[in-house]
């Protein structure tokens, strides 16, 4: 289930942040985090980023490192 979308915009470049929060059991990563950045005018044009958390607590803290980014 997606819990957290943020899209952003500056000139060329295009940033999305998504969360995803899964059914959790002893050995289920309980969050994932997408990080994408598209600039056209780059070398390389699109950089993903995936993350994990097994807390929210670190999941929140990964999160606010991605938007610093922004």
């Amino acid at each position: 289930m997606v819990i957290l979308r943020k899209v952003f915009r500056k000139a060329n470049a295009v940033r999305k942040l998504v969360v995803t929060e899964r059914i959790a059991d002893d050995e289920t990563i309980l969050f994932v985090l997408y990080f994408t950045d598209f600039s056209a005018d780059r070398k390389d044009a699109l950089k993903i980023t995936t993350q994990y958390a097994y807390s929210k607590n670190r999941m929140e803290k990964l999160v606010e490192g991605l938007l610093e980014k922004t």
